[in-house]
């Protein structure tokens, strides 16, 4: 028998290895899913493996519905994936129950959260806001709103006239997320002057700090706060310098380790200008 020819041995491994099929796409919905969302995506609901690792991802990123607050519960269908795929123009094989159930996971908002966005916006107001102190001049007995675990909320604050030195001054907050609005309420706050009693060199406001007393170490954790549009986006950071009230300290963003520059505005609270948002 005559020995195959090289091109011909050559010509049979180049067919088999075009004539492969790609792994395709595939996409199995889950009969039930948990999101700390809003935004529901097909990653949140199926498991999708196969075909390239661009493509699973974009395929994963496809928003599928929008959840509320007060409506935390939803139903995906699977032809509802299906159709979003075709659509993103992604080929993929999508399996799996007919239905997914979604829950929305979500945590309540906290007094502390409220007050801190009241403190910001009268600190604004304040032409020496680190010889003041601020702190709710009655309890927050109105029910405060569940918020999504993985989502910060819109808090709004608005004193109603400009505080004063010293004395009680409303705040009226407005409680959103995305657009939905979850609650409005009037927070009764007292500004209190810096005592005019010397101690150790230093003044010491009445329940506060001393103006040259360190209120926030190197390392501690620190709450960062960005005003935009009368609206007050908090994160979660850590001081990288020590800082007195007033002063101007260096923190890392938790989230993205972003370094940013901001202004010592309480214990453990710093104020960032917009332009160095975290």
């Amino acid at each position: 028998m005559r020995a195959p020819q090289p091109f011909a041995v050559l010509a049979v491994l180049c067919w088999c290895a075009g004539g492969r099929a790609a792994d395709p796409l595939r996409v199995e919905l889950r009969d039930r899913a948990t999101v700390g969302t809003t935004l529901v995506t097909v990653g949140d609901v199926a498991l999708v493996t196969g075909g390239e690792a661009g493509t699973r991802v974009a395929a994963q990123a496809l928003d599928l519905a929008e959840l509320k607050v007060r409506q935390p519960n939803a139903t995906v269908l699977r032809r509802a994936v299906e159709y979003r795929l075709r659509l993103a123009g992604i080929d993929a094989r999508v399996s799996g129950p007919e239905r997914a159930a979604v829950t929305l996971a979500t945590r309540p908002l906290t007094a502390d959260e409220v007050l801190s966005a009241a403190r910001t916006e009268l600190f604004r107001g304040l032409p020496n806001p680190a010889d003041a102190v601020i702190d709710l001049a009655a309890p927050i007995v109105t029910k405060l709103p569940e918020i999504p675990l993985n989502e910060r909320p819109s808090i709004a604050a608005k004193p109603r006239g400009a505080p004063g030195p010293t004395g009680r001054v409303q705040v009226d907050v407005t409680v959103a997320c995305g657009a939905e609005h979850l609650l409005s309420l009037a927070v009764q706050c007292d500004v209190k002057p810096l005592r005019g009693v010397q101690q150790a060199g230093a003044l010491v406001p009445a329940g506060g700090f001393a103006t040259n007393e360190t209120v926030l170490k190197s390392g501690d954790p620190v709450e960062i706060r960005v005003n935009a549009n009368g609206f007050t986006i908090t994160a979660k950071g850590t001081a990288l310098q020590a800082g007195k009230l007033g002063q101007s300290v260096q923190v890392q963003n938790a989230d993205s380790k972003r370094t940013v520059v901001g202004r010592v505005v309480g214990p453990r609270a710093v104020e960032v200008e917009l332009g160095g948002a975290p």
